[in-house]
């Protein structure tokens, strides 16, 4: 995929998101059935969109430096579901490394709106992030996701965006799930918090 059709996607995937934030937010303010948390809902798909604007303003088109210079995940993944590494280095390493993930808000093959996201066992849910752009595109596939943008970032800054957008009064908190399915090492909503201070070393394990 060349750079000018990746651009049109990425304008239209943020224009798309922003539109459908805005159109929630209406109709969680009608006067006959006001609902803060369609509200809240349009708010957050609102801040995806702008999110995924934001990847297109660069005064250089070169990828960060952090980006740039991280290191691969899968490696790290793996010596993880080997034994080789305990929980904290796991985390301290994958904090580093380059993911992949996609906005959660889309359209399946049928057109309808949904969120595409991990439920866990006890309910919580995961925003879903991966190793390689082939197991997030494998996992959109089996999802039966129409079309979605891959973008990159390091795993902590991934911590620290869905961080930020769980303080949002919103009904659904997010947590975090690597490579579910496979690795499948998760971050709780109320969690993320805390590891991103253990990551950064403000924090004991």
């Amino acid at each position: 995929m060349n750079k000018t059709v990746k651009t049109v996607l990425k304008i239209t995937g943020s224009v798309l998101l922003i539109a459908a934030g805005i159109l929630l937010i209406c109709l969680g303010l009608r006067p006959e059935d006001r609902d803060r948390r369609i509200v809240s809902c349009g708010i957050t798909v609102i801040i995806w969109g702008l999110m995924l604007a934001a990847t297109l303003i660069s005064p250089v088109q070169r990828k960060p430096k952090e980006i740039r210079n991280a290191p691969d995940a899968a490696p790290i993944i793996e010596d993880h579901r080997n034994g080789l590494t305990d929980y904290k280095t796991f985390m301290t390493s994958i904090s580093k490394a380059l993911i992949y993930y996609s906005t959660p808000f889309g359209d399946d093959n049928k057109g309808e709106k949904k969120l595409f996201l991990v439920t866990g066992e006890n309910g919580e849910k995961y925003l879903p992030v991966f190793s390689s752009r082939e197991r997030i595109i494998e996992f959109e596939q089996k999802e039966d996701r129409s079309a979605f943008m891959v973008m990159e970032a390091t795993y902590l800054n991934i911590l620290k965006q869905t961080c930020l957008i769980n303080l949002d009064n919103n009904p659904v908190k997010l947590g975090i799930i690597i490579d579910p399915g496979y690795c499948g090492v998760s971050v709780d909503a109320s969690e993320l918090g805390i590891t991103i201070d253990r990551i950064q070393g403000n924090a004991p394990w």
